[in-house]
């Protein structure tokens, strides 16, 4: 079905609906900006997992259309518990703030449409070690965040969070260490995992998307996709702590989520380069220097 039209009637029709965030992707995040614009929109709340939750009051500012300074604004997708990655803040991308903004905009013209910060609410000067932040259970803290200002007081809600925390499987944690998934806390919750292409099996996948139009929306049960497994979505096995790598348990598509998203192949996705942070200033980036000393292994 058209991936629009499909995604509108999915959020009518149900409290929560989860749909997986192609990190810095400039591709998918024109779909949301599109999404959430549409008059047929009819979510109250957008869980983002970009936003950290020490600066909800200070987005919700911003949302409902006070005038925020933009050094202020930063923190709550600068400051979350990812800024520490060694590899680089996921979140400090242009289209993190694109987002905030065209919902402020939305709401300026009569929208009434909340953004709920999802990362857990680190302060970083107040960070001493990396068990001050690693301790931190993201997936919990985000679960407790949709209960609390969605679930219990019967709002509807548009999560956007990494598609691996959305699957009703874990496949991050190793067999002695298993868990519920964040999609078992919500079993009635559509899931929505977008095509990035990054999966081991990636060429399979593509020969079936071949003749789809862009953007589609599929279901995953008793399709062609129904049997493909997490090789067909993810890069090959991680490897854990103990070096070794953690295989993939066999579980199908069909059973890890409800839709698939399809935005175009791997080789059209685009990505951002453009840093959210490039006005941020040398103090900012000395911060961020401290973070990823502090936190990295030893």
């Amino acid at each position: 079905m058209p991936a629009l039209q499909g995604v509108l009637e999915l959020i009518q029709a149900n409290r929560l609906v989860g749909l997986g965030e192609m990190h810095r992707s400039v591709t998918e995040h024109e779909f949301i900006r599109e999404l959430v614009s549409h008059p047929d929109f009819a979510a109250d709340c957008l869980v983002i997992e970009f936003g950290n939750a020490l600066y909800q009051e200070l987005l919700d500012a911003y949302i409902g259309g006070e005038e925020v300074p933009p050094a202020e604004l930063r923190q709550v997708w600068l400051n979350t518990t990812q800024s520490a990655l060694p590899r680089g803040d996921p979140w400090d991308a242009v289209m993190y703030p694109q987002l905030l903004a065209t919902v402020r905009d939305l709401n300026r013209a009569g929208r009434r449409l909340r953004v709920v910060a999802g990362d857990p609410p680190v302060d970083w000067s107040k960070v001493e070690n990396s068990d001050d932040v690693w301790r931190l259970d993201r997936d919990e803290h985000y679960a407790s965040v949709v209960e609390r200002e969605v679930v219990s007081p019967g709002r509807r809600g548009l999560l956007l969070w990494g598609a691996v925390h959305l699957l009703r499987r874990d496949p991050i944690r190793s067999p002695d260490h298993m868990r519920m998934s964040f999609g078992d806390r919500f079993p009635d919750m559509p899931t929505i995992v977008p095509h990035v292409g990054h999966g081991a099996l990636n060429a399979e996948v593509e020969a079936v998307l071949r003749d789809w139009s862009i953007p589609s929306l599929a279901p995953v049960a008793g399709t062609a996709l129904a049997e493909f497994s997490l090789d067909h979505l993810t890069p090959p096995p991680l490897v854990i702590n103990s070096g070794k790598p953690l295989p993939f348990q066999p579980w199908r598509w069909d059973e890890l989520f409800d839709y698939y998203l399809y935005l175009g192949p791997a080789s059209t996705m685009q990505y951002s380069t453009t840093a959210s942070s490039i006005d941020a200033g040398p103090q900012f980036h000395a911060e961020l220097h401290r973070r990823r000393t502090l936190t990295a292994p030893a």
